[in-house]
């Protein structure tokens, strides 16, 4: 049956505090250690090089649980022992706050230019040979990216880490033994990020309700008159590791899309739009700055007809579609019928995993086949970009999939996580008419509410028959 959307006085609840945190357990780090492990045993490989950096730290992170702050770091990993992990001046002391079994070794060439070197401990070379790494070994390499051939494999001698720090290894292993394996921890379908553990989903989910409810402050506390950066000090910045800039953009500047907020004025009947990205978590709204469409242009005072209620209902849908099993391929079809080009002109995929970082990969794409599995948290991003002169709309948070044991299991440890998600599926249902398979854990405390005009909050698009 086709949903209709429409305008509707919307009562947002209080699904719950922000101020909470899951840490996850040490046992976790020891897990993946010998998931990793049983990897590189099946795949006869005899070391993998992790690298990490401030912007490109998320595999390092999942193995090591630390994240580097100004400098690059590499964690070495044979088949047996403790886990090798580099740093520089600036981590040295930082890295000791890693609670996996590492050992650290200190590498100042890891440092910023102008810093002490010296070479307390040897060169990269030596470092790397006294954590196991040899002539003829194989020897995997992750950094933060991976290159697919035009028959869809992996491009295995495509690199992404320095190239100072690929030499090295190459000039021990021998250029040929050298592999890119980036995809074992991002692939959508089997990397091991792509499948959270738990813990980590309940980690996103505090991370979401955060962000969400930052996000929440500034909707709630608009009016007329402010400047970008008057709505990103609404956000109450507390501390979370961010994923992204925080981005606000008003007017002509939100072509930009991407743009850090400045001391722009904004004005009534303008377009707005915001993100806030921490660790596991981001939350997007775009909309207009105005009460009504009264106060909109005569080039777009049906915006909310023409682009919004058409997007809302396009999200509706993929949101009802969504269950463990579903195929990125069928949610894909979803928003290229709902949303046609060339008007909405969809941008990227709509949907994508979320880990340490803002995207991890992203399963959507045209007659994609890989599934949608339990464990996996889920960005909904589907961002269309009309036509001028109309504005675009965005909703973007958080799930999590997961089937029934694993709903029982956090049901039972995170109560009080749990009693958001079930409150945040009933509004989700009774106030917004989206229905959503058992599988869907909704995690942002704003969950797909879209108020278009932003000096009014409280009217939300809603879908009903």
């Amino acid at each position: 049956s086709t949903l209709t959307a429409k305008l509707t006085a919307c009562e947002l609840p209080d699904f719950g505090t922000k101020d909470t945190d899951v840490t996850l357990p040490v046992e976790i780090y020891a897990n993946r250690l010998t998931a990793l492990r049983e990897r590189m045993a099946k795949e006869s490989v005899d070391q993998i090089v992790i690298y990490g950096d401030r912007e490109h730290n998320a595999n390092l992170q999942w193995l090591t649980g630390f994240d580097p702050r100004f400098e690059e770091a590499v964690a070495v990993v044979g088949l047996s022992g403790r886990v090798t992990l580099v740093v520089g001046n600036e981590c040295k002391y930082y890295a000791t706050s890693s609670p996996a079994d590492v050992e650290i070794v200190w590498l100042p060439e890891f440092s910023l230019v102008g810093q002490p070197r010296g070479l307390p401990n040897g060169d990269l070379v030596a470092i790397l040979q006294a954590a196991g790494l040899k002539s003829g070994q194989k020897v995997g390499v992750a950094a933060w990216k991976y290159h697919l051939g035009q028959d869809g494999s992996v491009t295995r001698d495509w690199f992404d880490l320095p190239a100072f720090i690929l030499s090295d290894i190459q000039g021990i292993a021998g250029v040929s033994n050298v592999t890119n394996v980036a995809d074992w921890f991002m692939a959508p379908d089997s990397g091991f990020r792509a499948i959270c553990e738990l813990e980590q989903m309940a980690a996103f989910e505090a991370a979401a309700t955060r962000s969400s409810d930052n996000f929440r402050q500034v909707l709630f506390g608009l009016h007329e008159g402010m400047n970008e950066r008057d709505l990103v000090r609404r956000l109450q910045f507390d501390g979370d590791v961010l994923t992204c800039h925080a981005m606000m953009s008003s007017g002509e500047r939100t072509a930009f899309g991407l743009a850090s907020p400045s001391f722009r004025s904004i004005s009534v009947g303008e377009p707005v739009v915001m993100a806030y990205g921490v660790q596991g978590a981001l939350t997007c709204r775009a909309g207009v700055w105005a009460r009504s469409s009264d106060e909109l242009p005569n080039s777009y005072f049906d915006y909310v007809d023409v682009v919004v209620g058409p997007y809302f209902q396009t999200v509706a849908k993929w949101y009802s579609a969504m269950h463990v099993g579903q195929t990125g391929g069928a949610l894909w079809q979803i928003a290229v019928d709902g949303l046609p080009t060339p008007f909405f002109n969809r941008e990227l995929n709509p949907g994508h995993l979320i880990h340490y970082e803002e995207w991890m990969n992203s399963q959507v794409h045209p007659g994609s086949t890989d599934q949608m599995l339990s464990g996996m948290c889920i960005q909904v991003d589907i961002i269309p970009n009309p036509s001028k002169p109309y504005p675009t709309t965005n909703i973007e948070d958080g799930i999590g999939l997961a089937d029934e044991g694993l709903r029982k299991a956090f049901a039972a440890k995170y109560p009080a996580a749990w009693d958001r998600i079930t409150r945040r599926r009933e509004f989700m249902s009774q106030t917004l008419g989206i229905d959503l398979h058992a599988d869907v854990l909704p995690f942002s405390n704003i969950p797909a509410y879209l108020p278009p005009y932003w000096l009014d909050p409280r009217q939300a698009m809603t879908v009903g028959a």
